[in-house]
């Protein structure tokens, strides 16, 4: 397909790149030169102020231009699978929907000014997608449907990529064991402040357990890997290496048991890291974190979620880049359900600041069991029905439909007494 655009830019290229090539599998040439736009023979796209020739003409609202990064009210109509952002009077569609790809995907609105939470992240109540009360579709990949349909009715011929639906889980690892590989001091605590509240089942209990009597309740790897491996779901598990800070609580990475644990986890999934609450922003102390994963594994992680889910743009996903990791599967809500970037579909990053695209590729998760239990207080059940209604309604778009769960869920200690039954039902549905 030859695309002309009346001025190029790096937005507009990566925008072209990511629906024609990577999302419809169209492969595509750029040409400014309306001459050989308009004798060309082949398949024809305009995306310029007036058509020039073909059919397929999509007019720009100019946001796509921009080298800068500022406040822009982006105007919108319609609701739920009808919503358009960035309309246009003319044109194949009635919006400028490379404009709306972009803006969703490279996550402009984290880049501008912003109150944030109490773990300082951009809070989920200030996103254009929650605000439009369309954060539970993945409104991005329904605009994609309706570019796919407008195209193949006017060049049949061409072969748009299908995405069928394709489920993950993924598993984060905050803190490998309840009470095993603890060390002395955090055991010895432990017990201690057990007895003082006259809880003398449970000091034994954390006491058997350090020294190998008795099972880890938070020890679930074999279960869950089973699980997920019969369900014929792809797995993921994230390994919390960093310190023992106020938000950081894991087993020493120098634990024989969450060694044992990863290379158990790595034998029917694929392991990665789960930076800590601070090296999301520290460079330094995620290359330690990254150095302690590779004396563990014997190489480097290739994928990443940030624990707490904390994490800035665009200076989270530079130390992303600059440690190697090359898929991160962090771009979700950490209190809600739905789609952060309105999309289930990867992307690559793309930094808005120095105004390029990074080899970094961002993939959105729908769901996440501490979302569902601690913020919506929903019960195991409902989680169920909340899993299976956005299931459904994305089989009609495809893309990747991510699950996170904790190595907790299945414990059956509290709070996730009774969290099994949905980490169970979910695994035996037909996915």
């Amino acid at each position: 397909m030859l695309v002309y655009l009346d001025e190029i830019s790096p937005r507009t290229t990566y925008t072209l790149d990511l629906v024609f090539r990577q999302w419809l599998g169209i492969e595509y040439k750029v040409t400014a030169c309306k001459f050989q736009f308009e004798d060309s023979l082949e398949s024809k796209f305009c995306y310029a102020e007036e058509l020039v020739g073909g059919d397929l003409w999509i007019k720009p609202s100019g946001f796509l231009k921009r080298n800068d990064i500022l406040h822009i009210d982006v105007a919108a109509t319609g609701e739920g699978r009808d919503f358009v952002c960035f309309p246009q009077q003319a044109g194949l569609l009635p919006f400028d929907i490379f404009a709306a790809v972009f803006y969703m995907v490279s996550r402009y609105e984290e880049y501008l000014p912003f109150t944030p939470d109490v773990h300082g992240r951009f809070p989920s109540a200030d996103s254009f997608t929650v605000k439009h009360g369309i954060y539970e579709i993945p409104i991005v990949d329904i605009w994609m449907a309706r570019l796919a349909a407008e195209i193949k009715a006017i060049y049949p011929y061409l072969a748009l990529r299908q995405t069928p639906i394709q489920p993950l889980v993924h598993i984060d690892v905050d803190n490998a064991f309840a009470h095993k590989g603890k060390g002395f001091v955090r055991t010895t605590g432990k017990i201690a402040a057990a007895i003082v509240h006259f809880q003398f089942k449970e000091a034994t209990k954390i006491a058997a357990v350090a020294l190998g009597f008795l099972q880890d309740s938070f020890n679930t790897y074999t279960q869950i890997s089973n699980a997920v491996s019969a369900a014929k779901v792809e797995q993921m598990w994230y390994f919390h290496l960093g310190n023992l800070t106020k938000f950081d609580r894991p087993v020493s990475w120098k634990s024989r048991a969450i060694r044992a644990a990863m290379a158990n986890v790595a034998e029917k999934g694929t392991v990665g890291i789960h930076p800590s609450y601070e090296a999301g922003l520290n460079l330094a102390l995620l290359e330690e974190e990254v150095g302690r994963f590779v004396k563990i594994m014997g190489h480097r992680p290739e994928i990443s979620r940030f624990h707490f889910l904390r994490f800035r743009f665009p200076e989270s996903f530079r130390v992303l880049v600059a440690v190697g990791i090359n898929h991160d599967y962090s771009i979700g809500f950490s209190d809600r359900v739905g789609y952060r970037a309105g999309t289930s579909r990867p992307f690559p990053f793309f930094d808005v600041q120095n105004n390029c695209a990074e080899t970094l590729v961002l993939h959105p998760f729908v769901m996440m069991d501490s979302a569902l239990n601690y913020q919506l207080r929903y019960t195991p059940a409902l989680s169920v029905e909340k899993f299976s209604t956005l299931y459904s309604n994305q089989q009609n778009t495809g893309g990747e439909f991510g699950v996170v769960f904790h190595n907790e869920i299945v414990s059956g200690v509290a709070p996730w007494l009774g969290w099994d039954s949905y980490f169970y039902s979910i695994m035996q549905l037909k996915l």
